[in-house]
């Protein structure tokens, strides 16, 4: 019982304690798409304490992320594509991994970037060399393949 007490305090002043994006990102974080279910999942196969504090401090409720239907204008068509990633963290996002070995030499005008300290985004550029950014983080490789298919020329 004094355990799960403890336990609850730690909890509450790790919430309490909301770290910077930047304070996050040096613990290996991304705050933006951390949602605290995955850090009740880290429970599961973690037992260090300050690891998963540093987890409950960095998450939140994570904003809808985009999808292939939501993500941009259906009308609208990009003449270039860049897929930007953290080399060091790719293999945290295994679907966009997968995406880069399988898939990604089907398209011409996509690119990759190293750039760190972010989730996967692609950079999408319009005629009037105009920017869009979308986050993939969350997407399957094919939803990728798929998007990239019906947006760019």
């Amino acid at each position: 019982m004094r355990f799960l007490i403890l336990t609850a305090v730690a909890v509450f002043i790790a919430l309490s304690i909301a770290k910077s994006n930047e304070d996050c990102s040096k613990l290996g974080f991304v705050k933006d798409s951390l949602p605290c279910t995955t850090c009740d999942e880290m429970k599961i196969f973690f037992s260090d304490e300050t690891l998963i504090n540093d987890c409950l401090s960095c998450c939140g409720e994570v904003k809808e992320e985009a999808t292939q239907e939501n993500a941009l204008d259906d009308a609208v068509k990009y003449t270039k594509a860049v897929l930007r990633f953290a080399p060091w963290k790719i293999r945290s996002f295994p679907e966009v991994l997968d995406f880069v070995n399988t898939k990604m030499d089907e398209f011409k005008n996509l690119s990759l970037d190293e750039y760190y300290d972010e989730a996967p985004q692609l950079v999408l550029t319009k005629t009037d060399n105009s920017e869009e950014t979308v986050t993939v983080s969350n997407w399957k490789a094919d939803q990728i393949k798929e998007f990239l298919k019906e947006k760019l020329q």
